[in-house]
């Protein structure tokens, strides 16, 4: 009798006398099929299921710079936690800054003994696959933090976050990669007179507070005392890529700027702020100018960092 009856409700076969309860069961049958679906989709949108992103257009939106993470999923949090709160979050403030800069080296102790010139030092030495290497940092800003419980000086508690100013990566190329010729070394592309490549070019130094401390007056006194101190430490002569210091003005600021070459031929810009203008200078960039940085090595002929 059971099975006659539904039978007669899927098929839309009744008898006079059970239309209106037939209909009023298709409605609630109805009802309860929209329910469900609207269980799905709000599981779906709120992560319960995997989103599938079938279109190439809904893996752009999802990629991009302002795509919107719920907050315990990106701290690593668990998704069935009992409290969950859902931000959104700019994917581009998630970036702190530069974390280090690489350089690629033949002998990591003749790179580490050049920037140790420069102020980096050693903070940690590690394999890279076969190469060793080592992250150099430069001038850490330490910030020191007082805070006091209820206002009681003798439950204060002090903290001290060091923050690293500048970081280096050295690699070191393992010899059997290098596959140097007998007789020659392997060196960096001379990025000062290939001024056609692209990519990642140098990276630049602001020695102005070293220049104002010490009392050089400019850059080029300054260069000439680190070179005295190459010496009388390694023995070896700063290679300068631009020489003599040149004078640019970019926004408001009047800078000094010099290159040099690292142990392996890669370009380290040394800058100096000499003054800063009360109105910034226009771009430049409406002009179309073709000129070339001079390239005069220092003449003496002493061992360089070559």
């Amino acid at each position: 009798m059971n099975r006659l009856v539904l039978s007669r409700l899927l098929l839309g076969k009744s008898s006079p006398l059970s239309s209106f309860r037939v209909h009023t069961t298709r409605l609630l049958l109805l009802l309860v099929v929209v329910s469900l679906l609207s269980v799905l989709v709000d599981a779906f949108r709120g992560g319960l299921l995997p989103p599938r992103c079938s279109s190439p257009r809904r893996r752009h939106l999802e990629s991009s710079s302002f795509y919107s993470l719920p907050v315990p999923q990106l701290l690593g949090s668990s998704r069935h936690s009992s409290t969950t709160t859902t931000t959104t979050i700019p994917m581009s403030m998630s970036i702190m800054g530069i974390h280090h800069t690489a350089i690629k080296t033949r002998n990591i102790t003749l790179a580490m003994e050049f920037y140790a010139l420069l102020g980096f030092e050693p903070v940690t030495k590690f394999r890279a696959g076969p190469a060793r290497a080592a992250w150099l940092e430069l001038s850490s800003t330490t910030t020191t933090t007082k805070s006091s419980k209820n206002d009681i000086p003798s439950n204060t508690t002090t903290t001290t976050t060091t923050t690293p100013y500048c970081r280096l990566e050295l690699i070191e190329v393992p010899s059997y990669m290098l596959k140097e010729p007998p007789g020659q070394r392997r060196r960096a592309l001379d990025l000062m007179t290939q001024q056609e490549l692209l990519g990642a070019n140098h990276f630049a130094l602001d020695v102005t507070s070293q220049i104002q401390q010490r009392e050089f007056g400019n850059l080029t006194s300054w260069i000439q005392s680190l070179n005295q101190t190459s010496l009388a430490q390694s023995n070896r002569m700063l290679r300068m890529a631009l020489w003599p210091p040149q004078q640019q003005i970019i926004g408001q600021g009047v800078y000094e700027l010099a290159f040099l070459y690292d142990a392996d031929g890669a370009l380290v810009e040394l800058l100096n702020l000499q003054t800063v203008l009360e109105q910034p200078v226009t771009s430049g960039w409406e002009t179309v100018y073709l000129g070339e940085y001079s390239n005069n090595n220092n003449s003496n002929n002493g061992k360089k960092w070559q």
